[in-house]
């Protein structure tokens, strides 16, 4: 028998994306590189292997891991519900680029398996192994290129009854494993219409634990499902892409970034959340802005720097910014006087508060951080366990 039918799906929400005050450390020892599944992931998790299990049909018959940590713990509960073993490849790995400082080795099977029971040694690991000096896009491509020549023979070769498979890994893997599956050459391009797009606008979604899904012709592979997220409580979140994120999935996870932001005088343009999203902002009225004081400039948050509409919150104070690009470059320098960098680009920022509503729900992020820290909570020891 043939595979007809291929999954796959991206891992749930990283615990590094929390703030570090709530982030539990990884079980790999490495919270930047090789991170556990937040508590919203987790719950992403169970929602995916429900879904998988009661829903689609095929359901997957073979479950193809990336070797790091979140992506194992992602389709674990798929396993369970499904009674299947997890298989490790490193051809699914993250993607990192050359210009990463080192390059993160993901964990064998003996480490991975002292924390998940449905792992198995029956899979050789090593259908293609990404380059220990990192990947530029268009290695990644060819990476998953060659994945492909070599994973589909090997596993009809050693599965011939299996006509289902599903494969958890990373968004740019994701991707680039979806457009050379597909045929195209380089992961920018549209998706053409008989793939499921409109050739201008359509690309391969990427938000956590999104799921695609191909299904081969005998003459090729086409697309019926692509990020499909109608299953998670949340919805889409967390979606990337090379064409649109400003900060790349290969770069260092976190690294400092330097930004003009240019604050508007004192006024504000009156906003409600329904406009945020908008091409342009609504202004309903100009008022005096809140007074500047030490104490209102103590708390500062940044939202969507990947986005062309970033938001910045200061204390009461609401902004709404779009990216401007300078002719020239502005340099930064530390209090020593010693140079940093270079800056190409501003923020330009306009000012509002936000109208309550009757409606308005609590924040997406401050639901994943009540629940970060009720986990992190819960994980502490007990006052009376401790000893004297």
């Amino acid at each position: 028998m043939t595979i007809t039918t291929i999954y796959i799906v991206r891992h749930g929400y990283r615990e590094n994306w929390l703030p570090k005050e709530v982030q539990r450390d990884s079980p790999m020892g490495d919270n930047e590189s090789d991170p556990l599944l937040a508590a919203h992931g987790v719950e992403q998790a169970v929602e995916l292997g429900q879904y998988l299990s009661q829903e689609v049909d095929p359901k997957p018959q073979l479950i193809f891991s990336s070797p790091f940590y979140r992506c194992v713990e992602t389709i674990q509960p798929t396993a369970k519900e499904l009674g299947l073993s997890i298989f490790l490849d490193r051809g699914i790995g993250e993607w990192y680029r050359p210009n990463r400082p080192t390059i993160p080795e993901p964990a064998n099977i003996a480490v991975l398996s002292q924390y998940f029971q449905d792992l198995s040694d029956k899979w050789p690991p090593d259908t293609v192994v990404p380059s220990d000096k990192g990947e530029e896009e268009d290695e990644l491509m060819q990476r998953c290129r060659e994945f492909w020549t070599k994973f589909i023979p090997k596993v009809e070769s050693q599965f011939p009854k299996a006509s289902s498979i599903i494969l958890v890994t990373h968004a740019a893997v994701k991707i680039a494993l979806g457009m050379t599956l597909l045929g195209y050459t380089n992961t920018r391009e549209f998706l053409k219409p008989e793939h499921g797009g409109d050739g201008v606008s359509t690309r391969i979604h990427a938000s956590t634990c999104s799921l695609d899904c191909y299904k081969s012709s005998g003459a090729g592979w086409t697309m019926v499902m692509n990020g499909n997220t109608q299953f998670l409580t949340g919805g889409p979140e967390m979606n990337w892409h090379f064409a649109t994120a400003q900060f790349e999935a290969g770069n260092l996870e976190y690294e400092d970034v330097f930004v003009t932001l240019k604050f508007p005088p004192n006024q504000y343009i009156s906003l409600d959340r329904n406009s945020l999203n908008a091409d342009s902002i609504k202004k309903e009225s100009l008022e005096e802005s809140l007074e500047d004081s030490a104490a209102e400039r103590s708390s500062l948050r940044l939202s969507g720097l990947d986005k062309d509409k970033p938001l910045l919150q200061l204390n009461n104070n609401l902004y709404q910014g779009e990216w401007s690009k300078l002719v020239g470059s502005e340099l930064v320098f530390n209090e020593n006087g010693e140079f940093v960098t270079k800056v190409d680009g501003h923020i330009v920022l306009k000012s509002g508060r936000l109208e309550n509503t009757e409606n308005d729900k609590e924040s997406f992020l401050a639901k994943v951080l009540q629940k970060a820290r009720a986990v992190k909570t819960s994980n502490e020891p007990d006052s009376m366990d401790v000893d004297s």
